[in-house]
C-alpha cells in the first residue's frame, strides 16, 4: 500500500517532522529547525541512524536515509514519499 503523498511546504525548513526515542516511543510532530537544532546540539545519541518520518508517511526511516549527509533537516529531504524499504513501522502497528 503506497504513502499518500503530500505537497512539500513552501519553505523546507517549515516541514513538520516526528522521530522515535530509542525506546520506540514517537514524538512529534516537531519543525525541521527545532530538530537540526537539537541534532546539532548531540542531543540525539543514534546520530544518523535516528529514526524519523513526515507525518504523511507511514513508516520511520533513518535520518541518513532522508537527508544527504551534513544536510540533516536542513533544506529539502532527498524525497517528500516515504523511502521505500527502509525504516520501521509506527508504534503500534509491528509484527507480532
Amino acid at each position: 500500500e503506497a504513502a499518500m503523498s503530500a505537497p512539500p511546504p513552501a519553505d523546507p525548513a517549515q516541514a513538520q517532522w516526528c522521530y522515535l526515542d530509542r525506546s520506540g516511543n514517537e514524538f512529534g510532530p516537531f519543525p525541521a529547525d527545532k530538530l537540526r537544532d537539537w541534532y546539532e546540539r548531540g542531543l540525539f545519541p543514534v546520530g544518523e541512524e535516528l529514526l524519523v518520518r513526515l507525518p504523511h508517511w507511514y513508516r520511520h526511516a533513518p535520518l541518513k536515509y532522508c537527508f544527504e549527509k551534513d544536510s540533516f533537516f536542513r533544506g529539502p529531504p532527498k524525497c517528500w514519499d516515504e523511502p521505500a524499504g527502509h525504516g520501521a513501522p509506527p508504534p503500534g502497528h509491528g509484527a507480532p
